[in-house]
């Protein structure tokens, strides 16, 4: 986990000066896992777990923009269990109690 704090933290950091660099990330990283992720929250909204208006981009940006805060912001979490736990408190955030 330390080695991709790292590697965000230089992309993030190189965005002005190169922004091929990131462009290049997003297109072979980020870009399947967000498509990946929105059909998961369009199935949540679908099934009702989610409002009926959630918007689904607005949610994926607040998601990813809390996990790039905790990561890379807040200090180092200390091990893959404390990411988890923090990625379930958002979920429980996002979707409605059954």
């Amino acid at each position: 986990m330390l080695s991709y704090t790292r590697l965000m933290a230089r992309l993030i950091g190189s965005v002005c000066d190169h922004p091929e660099i990131m462009a290049a990330y997003d297109a072979t990283y980020m870009e399947p896992r967000r498509v990946l992720f929105g059909e998961i929250l369009d199935r949540a909204k679908a099934e009702g777990a989610l409002r009926p208006d959630a918007d689904i981009e607005n949610i994926m940006d607040m998601f990813i923009g809390a996990m790039i805060t905790r990561l890379l912001l807040r200090g180092r979490p200390e091990g893959i269990e404390e990411v988890r736990d923090y990625i379930d408190r958002l979920f429980a955030q996002l979707f409605a109690e059954p």
